[in-house]
């Protein structure tokens, strides 16, 4: 209805929008530099909202964190667009010099940046004792997988698929445990 009484007949345009073509993309208004800084933003709401969820944070509590971005581009982003980073992520935000101290905090990093949320004695001690409790659980299942991996009739009759499922796993589960040693470090 609309398109028959606000788009002019006649020029190549069809008669209804049910038999018109589907509008294709302009390649020639494609902006590569936004793209690329739109992605960034979109990196850094998704890294402080991480880290909250993390942390099992309110998500309506307001928190104070510190952005350490590693080069000009990065900076500049922050800086022009801090207001709509913290409107994001409920979070009021302060810009870290590139080799200054770091804060202490929950930590997420990237190539292009460091967000540190800021934690109350009692998060930091709370996320303290979920890592130790997470490192607890995925030692006993490291220890488990391994122990069935050794079993020689347990590989002889298990199809090789689950073995190399189980195989993954395991290297997941090792991995998760570093990333939640360095974080208990950090932490700590």
């Amino acid at each position: 209805e609309l398109w028959q009484r606000l788009v002019k007949q006649g020029a190549g345009r069809p008669e209804s929008l049910c038999i018109a073509a589907y509008p294709q993309a302009n390649p020639a208004a494609a902006n590569a530099a936004a793209v690329r800084r739109m992605g960034l933003f979109q990196e850094l709401v998704t890294a402080a909202r991480g880290l909250r969820a993390d942390q099992k944070l309110d998500p309506k509590q307001r928190l104070e964190g510190v952005v350490y971005p590693h080069d000009e581009p990065t900076a500049e982003l922050v800086f022009s667009e801090r207001a709509a980073l913290e409107a994001l992520t409920n979070t009021t935000f302060s810009i870290g010099e590139a080799g200054a101290t770091r804060a202490a905090g929950a930590t997420r990093s990237t190539p292009e940046f460091d967000v540190v949320l800021k934690l109350s004695g009692a998060q930091a001690d709370a996320m303290r004792q979920r890592l130790e409790k997470e490192l607890e659980q995925l030692t006993k299942v490291v220890e488990n997988t391994r122990r069935q991996l050794g079993n020689e009739k347990f590989t002889a009759r298990a199809p090789a698929h689950v073995i190399e499922e189980m195989k993954t796993k395991l290297a997941d589960y090792e991995a998760q445990i570093e990333r939640s040693r360095a974080a208990l470090g950090e932490a700590g």
